[in-house]
């Protein structure tokens, strides 16, 4: 039996080994004649992994494009007649190499995002896509490969180690190059690997608009030198059992980038966005807002992915509850609930942002993540003191995952059992209410908060678990 599947697995590679696009050629012409009705008056596009070109085909036909230029890997996987058309110019190389010189009205990039994930990581897919996003003046069309496409693919097991979902994982894309999107949806769903990717239209600004507010009077680049005690840090992915890792050989996969800078006497701690650049702006003016003795203040915002902070020498509550003693630990369980208890009232001036729509009576608890690894614990007059950083607004529905936080905190610390508990099975239903609440809205809904389809999470998890049982007994069957 097993031989005669993997004759029938063979005989399949087989016959796919053609080329992609011609196996996908009607799912292709579908995608084309979604972004042909989106486009507009577009004049000058630009078709990222163009294949044979196809889709750039059908739009010198089919719009009023006067100038397609395609980007493939090799000008022989190109149609001839299309590298004779005089509206059709090919740039031939790699888009994570290749400079993209002046503007477009519509850029196409297609199928291309998952492969950079599975070759260079996610920090240079995020890269490529800003780049993208800032020559791009009108629409950009983007799909890329979907989780719940199943374990056998190597991309797929590469986004699986970053994000659960696929809501989350384009949500977190989108976030990367905020400050140049005024909106999106998706406008096509076109089905492949037994899923149907969705396709988005995403209309920019045309230049990055991102205000810069420095703190008067703080810390500034002129303060710094290179001559400066540095220590460098990057942060693991995800938002459980946080560390900061010492950065070797300038190498960094993570979403920011952490220095611990001396001078003098004087320690600082300096943040560096390498993602989402209007997270950090949110989260500087969230910072300067929030006059509380608890929250960990930023000095100064010397550039636009960038905030200095006071350096706290403290533990993390998270990782160092068994090296407080009986009375430490009252103490700062009390702490936290007080800390919770003002986070429950506390309404700010909401930084706005395409991806996060917070309204502005909205409190604190349900925009930031007080996750345990963000509470720190620093002796002052001999008695420790809870501190609070990072405060980067995550959506406008947070307040579940923020009782069960608080919850697992308290119950680690072994103080205040009962409210903890309360707490657990409180945030407990609340998410369950707020997953359910989800199922009904829009795809669009869905990917701008964040929240994933309860159907195509179930789905992501059982492909992945089948498809890494398949190649475990037929590595055949596992395709790059």
């Amino acid at each position: 039996m097993l031989k005669r599947t993997k004759r029938f697995i063979e005989k399949r590679k087989s016959i796919n080994a053609g080329n992609y696009h011609t196996r996908h050629y009607t799912r292709t012409v579908h995608r084309a004649l979604a972004i042909i009705g989106s486009l507009g008056e577009a004049r000058s596009i630009l078709d990222i992994g163009c294949n044979q070109g196809l889709t750039s085909r059908l739009l010198l036909e089919r719009t009023q494009a006067d100038q397609i230029t395609g980007i493939e890997l090799s000008r022989s996987t190109v149609d001839k007649d299309l590298l004779s058309d005089e509206r059709f110019k090919l740039i031939e190389g790699d888009i994570c190499e290749l400079p993209l010189a002046g503007y477009y009205d519509a850029i196409i990039y297609g199928a291309v995002h998952h492969h950079i994930v599975r070759k260079h990581g996610l920090s240079e897919a995020v890269r490529v896509l800003q780049k993208i996003a800032e020559s791009c003046r009108g629409k950009l069309f983007f799909e890329t490969g979907h989780i719940t496409e199943g374990g056998r693919w190597a991309w797929q097991r590469k986004l699986r180690q970053y994000f659960k979902t696929d809501e989350e994982h384009i949500y977190y894309l989108l976030r990367s190059i905020e400050e140049m999107i005024a909106g999106f949806e998706v406008i096509g769903r076109f089905r492949i690997h037994g899923v149907k990717r969705w396709l988005l239209c995403i209309n920019m600004k045309g230049e990055a608009q991102l205000t810069n507010s420095c703190a008067p009077g703080g810390m500034n680049w002129d303060n710094f030198s290179d001559t400066d005690e540095t220590e460098k840090y990057t942060r693991n992915f995800g938002s459980k059992k946080q560390r900061l890792l010492p950065i070797i050989n300038e190498q960094n996969n993570g979403p920011v980038e952490f220095q611990k800078r001396k001078i003098g006497e004087s320690v600082y701690f300096v943040k560096k966005a390498l993602h989402s650049k209007t997270s950090l702006m949110q989260e500087y003016h969230i910072g300067r807002e929030l006059m509380e003795t608890w929250a960990v203040q930023p000095l100064s915002m010397p550039s636009s992915n960038t905030i200095i902070f006071p350096f706290i020498a403290g533990k993390k509550i998270v990782g160092d509850v068994q090296s407080f003693s009986i009375r430490e630990r009252k103490l700062i369980s009390g702490q936290i609930t007080k800390i919770w208890d003002r986070c429950r009232i506390i309404t700010l001036h909401w930084p706005k942002g395409i991806m996060t729509p917070i309204p502005d009576s909205a409190v604190l608890s349900q925009v930031v993540d007080l996750n345990p690894n963000n509470f720190l614990v620093e002796q002052y007059d001999g008695q420790p003191r809870v501190r609070v950083v990072d405060f980067e607004p995550r959506s406008n529905h947070y307040h579940w995952k923020n009782k069960l936080h608080i919850a697992s905190m308290l119950i680690a610390l072994k103080h205040h059992r009962i409210r903890a508990v309360g707490l657990g099975l409180s945030g407990f239903c609340e998410g369950v209410i707020c997953l359910l609440k989800y199922q009904s809205k829009s795809t669009g809904e869905r990917i701008r908060d964040g929240q994933p389809s309860l159907s195509s999470a179930i789905m992501a998890e059982i492909r992945s678990l089948v498809g890494k049982t398949v190649t475990s007994l037929i590595p055949s069957f596992y395709e790059e």
